[in-house]
């Protein structure tokens, strides 16, 4: 299983799948202060006190407390800025931690400018999330309050990308500057895919909740996700998220990205959103990584099991390609799912036929277990030692017995799939 995840081609039902405007920035500007106010340092008294005033908001973050937290702006009866539409922001999602630390003035101008680290963790996730936020707070008779906040959006902390909103499902949380209806769509087929992925590996708990960003463009997607556009030309949502010491993803984020997406009908966007749970799922409940053919293939026959397709229209590009070219001679690689320098259509659906083969001969709590087996946390140049091992343990077969199997089965599938009627 690899560290991030690569979303499904999905040619049965849409044309292949092919989202950063970079440090998007959300907040509101500083208002005007007693223009004698300059700050580089701050006394004991002073940062006890904006240390006070910060517990204060994350206090009425948790609380779900709109008058405590509108006690903490400096425009108490504001009913349009930034810094209220923040809480409706923040209250929507399910912490099971949220904090301030590490308080640092920066100093310079009217205002008193500070940077501090939030320290959060929603509901389920394995381990607290640090990210830098950025407050300008004016003092006035009744003490210091907040004026100005800005954040630069993550991946752990995606919600402060301009024009975003946090939706909540009853499995899952939508963000991303959707409209309402959009975000409450997403919502529901996102608590469906947690429930699809949920009975397809039944032995662990899934790890509530799915956190669905809509990235609003292929370059939004991109620096959430630190790596170049070119990347995700082929690729309709990715899986990722920071990994623990036991190699078991900690707070997996599941990143859609519109360049794809666009392609997609519901159906296929349905299928992403179960795809990517199922990712989730598994980086979640295991220690490390496990061939691609067989986490991929696994999370798409759980994606296409509800379709009812049949495998000539679900595989077309793989055994329009063996009509062509002949059976590959390899199970697909690592290599072979990087869509910048292969075609991931042709490595999903191989993928989607041999693990179909291994679930029709072997059965579906056997292809559990050879996941579970060929999961290691060894380097990746051992990865597929490790499933070549599971695949003699679990199944009694070798890879290369296998792979024929797997030949034949496309070649027979190529063949039907030519004949006429």
């Amino acid at each position: 299983m690899t560290r991030s995840r690569r979303g499904p081609v999905l040619v049965a039902l849409v044309a292949v799948v092919a989202t950063a405007c970079a440090g998007l920035l959300a907040g509101c500007a500083a208002r005007p202060a007693d223009a004698s106010l300059s700050h580089t340092t701050l006394s004991p008294a002073s940062l006890a006190a904006v240390r006070s005033l910060l517990d204060a908001r994350a206090h009425a973050v948790r609380d779900r407390d709109e008058q405590a937290w509108r006690a903490t702006l400096e425009d108490l009866q504001a009913t349009t800025s930034a810094l209220v539409a923040e809480f409706a922001l923040l209250s929507a999602l399910p912490w099971a931690r949220f904090d301030y630390a590490d308080v640092r003035p920066t100093g310079g101008g009217a205002d008193l400018g500070v940077t501090v680290t939030c320290v959060s963790r929603l509901t389920g996730e394995r381990a607290d999330t640090r990210t830098e936020e950025h407050f300008t707070l004016v003092r006035r008779a009744s003490g210091w309050r907040i004026a100005g906040h800005r954040a630069t959006p993550t991946l752990s902390a995606p919600w402060w990308s301009a024009g975003a909103r946090a939706t909540r499902g009853q499995h899952a949380v939508v963000v991303g500057a959707i409209d309402a209806d959009t975000a409450t769509w997403y919502a529901h087929q996102a608590d469906a895919a947690v429930e699809a992925a949920a009975r397809a590996w039944p032995t662990s708990p899934f790890p509530a909740p799915l956190v669905v960003i809509v990235a609003s463009s292929t370059a939004e997607a991109a620096a959430l996700l630190d790596r170049s556009v070119d990347r995700l030309d082929q690729v309709a949502a990715v899986t990722e998220g920071p990994v623990g010491p036991d190699g078991r993803a900690t707070a997996d984020r599941v990143v859609l990205n519109p360049q794809g997406l666009d392609r997609l009908s519901d159906e296929g966007r349905r299928f992403v959103l179960v795809h990517e749970a199922v990712h989730v799922l598994l980086r979640s409940a295991l220690t490390g990584s496990a061939p691609a053919w067989l986490v991929e293939g696994f999370a798409d026959t759980v994606a296409y099991a509800p379709t009812g397709l049949p495998p000539e229209r679900i595989a077309a590009a793989a055994l329009a390609d063996v009509r062509a070219n002949g059976a590959p001679a390899h199970l697909p690689t690592a290599v072979d799912f990087d869509g910048r320098t292969a075609r991931l259509d042709l490595s999903y659906q191989r993928s989607w036929v041999l693990v179909s083969l291994l679930e029709e001969t072997y059965g579906a709590d056997a292809v559990r277990q050879l996941i579970e087996r060929a999961t290691t946390t060894a380097a990746a140049p051992d990865v597929e030692a490790a499933g070549a091992r599971a695949v003699e343990e679990v199944l009694g077969t070798s890879v290369p017995e296998l792979t024929s199997a797997w030949q034949r089965r496309l070649l027979a599938l190529a063949a039907a799939g030519s004949a006429p009627g």
